[in-house]
Parts: C-alpha cells; sequence; structure tokens
C-alpha cells in the first residue's frame, strides 16, 4: 500500500514492467491546484538488477484526467541521489585452490555502468597476501585483462581498505555491458611497461589464517555512472 496527502487520495500502486511505469489510481475526487503527495513504504519496491542511473533525464508525469489530461510532463526538481550501479555475472577463482601456496587470481564479471579513467574495481581478500604496489606506473601484463583497459594494484591493510585488495583501475573509457576478465599469474604478480617483473611474489593465503568465509570476499565499484556497495562474490568450486 501507499500513504499520500490528502489522506486517502492514493492506497496502492501498480508497476507496470513493460513500460517501466509506476500507475496511481485516485480513490477520491481532487480538486483542482490540490498538492498531492504520495510514499511509498520501505520494502514494496526493489530497483532493477541492471542498477539504476541518470534517471534525472528520464523521470516523466501524466495523467489521463478527463477535466484536463497531461501526456507527458518533467518534473521541475528531482532529489539528487548517488546513481546505483550493479556487476553482473561475477566470479572469482583460485587455482590451486590450496593453502600455503601462490595462487593465480582469476576474476569475470561484467560492468552494467559504463567506467570512466581512473574508476575502481575492488575485489576484497580478507586474510589474503600479496605484494604492495603503487597505483602509478605498473601494470599487469595486457595478455592477462581482457579488454585491455585496466591496470591492478593491491594493497594491504590500509586506513581506506580495511582489508587486502586486489583494485582494477579503468585507464579508459569502458562502456556498459563490457565482459571483463582479469588474470593474475601465481609466479609473477606485476609487469612494468617494459614487460618486466617488478613485484614478487604473487598472491596467497597462509595457512595461519585459518579458513577464509565465501561471503567474506566482496566485489564493490566507485563508478559515478553507478556506485556498487559491497557485495559477495561467487567462488568457483
Amino acid at each position: 500500500g501507499v500513504l499520500s496527502t490528502p489522506r486517502g487520495v492514493f492506497t496502492n500502486a501498480t508497476w507496470e514492467r513493460e513500460s517501466r511505469t509506476l500507475r496511481f489510481e485516485t480513490k477520491v475526487r481532487v480538486t483542482a491546484f490540490t498538492r498531492l503527495s504520495v510514499f511509498i513504504p520501505p520494502g514494496e519496491m526493489r530497483l532493477s538488477p541492471a542498477g539504476l542511473g541518470e534517471v534525472q533525464e528520464r523521470l516523466s508525469l501524466y495523467t489521463n484526467a478527463p477535466a484536463g489530461p497531461v501526456y507527458e510532463s518533467y518534473p521541475s526538481l528531482v532529489e539528487d541521489f548517488p546513481n546505483v550501479g550493479a556487476l553482473w555475472n561475477t566470479m572469482v577463482e583460485f587455482d590451486p585452490p590450496l593453502m600455503d601456496e601462490l595462487l593465480e587470481v582469476k576474476l569475470s564479471l561484467v560492468n552494467k555502468m559504463k567506467l570512466q579513467p581512473g574508476e575502481v574495481i575492488t575485489l576484497s581478500l580478507p586474510g589474503f597476501n600479496g605484494t604492495v604496489t603503487p597505483p602509478d606506473g605498473l601494470l599487469v601484463n595486457e595478455l592477462s585483462i581482457s579488454p585491455p583497459l585496466f591496470s591492478l594494484y593491491w594493497t594491504q591493510l590500509s586506513v581506506e581498505d580495511p582489508s587486502p585488495s586486489l583494485k582494477i583501475v579503468a585507464k579508459d573509457f569502458v562502456p556498459p555491458d563490457s565482459p571483463i576478465h582479469v588474470v593474475v599469474p601465481r609466479n609473477c604478480m606485476f609487469l612494468d611497461d617494459n614487460l618486466v617483473c617488478t613485484a614478487q611474489p604473487g598472491i596467497s593465503r597462509p595457512s595461519s589464517r585459518g579458513v577464509h568465509v565465501p561471503s567474506s570476499l566482496v566485489l564493490q565499484a566507485n563508478a559515478q555512472a553507478g556506485i556498487v556497495l559491497p557485495f559477495p562474490v561467487r567462488i568457483s568450486s
């Protein structure tokens, strides 16, 4: 149900999936120049799994009132709020899946929002070890990432990163729905511009840290076109 001011004008709403329209039907007669407010309680609506971005440019209002139909009207003010992005088909794989071994890390995903240069997708790996690398000047081998529009670096614990993390940084504009595949080799984590190994060893998980909890491995993104809050990434068996 919905709440409205004046009370009782609207009592429910109907979502039309095909037209992406939220329809409210009046239950009582409403005189002209009445200011109407509608409130949909939490839990009644969900965002699209593909995220939500640039909403201000697409919102429109219309009514079929016989006394004066409005075919399309744009809101004069839409409250500012962050765009919401999404990462689909996420999967991380560790090879070999053993403790105390250098790991080849494979990550695949599809970004549903565009990415701009400098924006970051973060894979948090609590309890893992890696070679700390600066964000500038160190590029992963271009053959190990597709499309070749990103650079990688590793961070250990810090104020900004409470968990060891692999940072995937866009070097160029990346359009939505781009299949992204990242492979971090086990024997040489990073190569410089001359394809010379600059950081050894790769990523590992000491057995002294215990068994990791899959739900603690999370992805997030800071894209302007749609932020992605931390969510668990699926681990290949």
